[in-house]
């Protein structure tokens, strides 16, 4: 007949010999925002303290993620009279580990007696309901409630970072509020009106990969990046390229086919403008040109290759390398 199954809520991993290892349950995954931490493996990291003789992970209530990571933590009795030296110690282990990323450091700790840790009938430790037994959650809840009321700016990720978007927002209003021409050709300059419109002129260039580069400064401080210190820059980088890079390829290699499309040498202008017009986009053929070389001015197909080689590794957002590219 049929095969029926019986779903246990076990997640579990099978070798190449086809041994099966149970590593958890389902419903114990904590769901900090769009990331799943495996309580097991951040108990494997905490253990190998020598100051730790139990570690228990669990999920705490978060008002901005959904749920934290926290632990609560035994101690050796040679440690139990300094607990917060080993918590401190605890923390510098975890934060300099290569196993976990930073979303799986725990974010609030409990160093607690062994007797205080629920268990089950079986003996083992409960995790279900912790952060209520230990007084966790309702801690949480009023540290948010206080920083709702006092909190009167946002995080600041970085003050280098916040200069240059204030910057970049003031170039964005510089470039769009009122207008810059008269006459019947927006695009020729020989057009424009008087001093102001014709500074407006100068329209206020920046690579639009900066924005992106700023916000994933901002996301990567706020989820899953860890800092990158002495000896983990290796680690850091290989992360990165295995998971991001092919796809930044793969985005590259569409709009590889775009450009072969759209911009073919006999629509392509080898002389650069920041404000182009018809005047500067006529070829000497008599055709009106698609597109442009950069900057720095070059034939199409040393344009074509450079433009490649900026964006490949990634440079069109450093000065002067974006000026290799269009």
């Amino acid at each position: 007949g049929d095969k029926r199954y019986l779903r246990t809520g076990d997640i579990a991993r099978m070798d190449g010999d086809g041994f099966l290892y149970l590593t958890g349950r389902s419903k114990e995954l904590i769901k900090r925002g769009g990331e799943q931490v495996s309580p097991l493996k951040v108990e494997a990291v905490l253990v190998q303290h020598p100051a730790v003789r139990v570690a228990v992970v669990f999920s705490v209530p978060s008002a901005l993620w959904g749920e934290e990571v926290g632990v609560a933590v035994v101690l050796h009795d040679d440690h139990v009279d300094r607990p917060d030296d080993a918590i401190l110690s605890i923390k510098k282990m975890m934060t300099t580990s290569k196993e976990l990323a930073r979303f799986e450091i725990p974010a609030h700790w409990k160093v607690v007696l062994d007797k205080d840790l629920p268990r089950t009938s079986t003996n083992k430790y409960k995790r279900a309901g912790l952060a209520d037994i230990l007084g966790m959650s309702k801690k949480v809840e009023e540290t948010a409630c206080s920083l709702k009321k006092n909190s009167a700016k946002p995080a600041v990720v970085s003050t280098g970072l916040s200069g240059l978007r204030y910057c970049m927002a003031v170039g964005v209003m510089f470039n769009h509020i009122g207008a810059v021409w008269q006459g019947d050709d927006e695009r020729n300059p020989l057009t424009y009106g008087p001093a102001w419109w014709s500074a407006k002129a100068t329209t206020f260039y920046f690579p639009a990969t900066t924005f992106f580069v700023l916000g994933g400064f901002t996301l990567s401080h706020a989820l899953n990046g860890k800092p990158v210190k002495k000896g983990t820059w290796l680690s850091f980088y290989n992360s990165r390229f295995q998971t991001l890079f092919p796809l930044y390829l793969l985005s590259l290699l569409c709009g590889l086919v775009n450009v072969l499309v759209v911009c073919r040498p006999e629509i392509f202008s080898d002389e650069f403008s920041w404000q182009p017009h018809n005047d500067t986009l006529t070829l000497t053929s008599g055709k009106l040109a698609q597109c442009q070389t950069s900057p720095v001015e070059m034939p199409y197909g040393a344009w074509l290759l450079m433009t490649l080689v900026v964006f490949c590794f990634g440079l069109q957002t450093w000065f002067p390398l974006w000026l290799l590219s269009s």
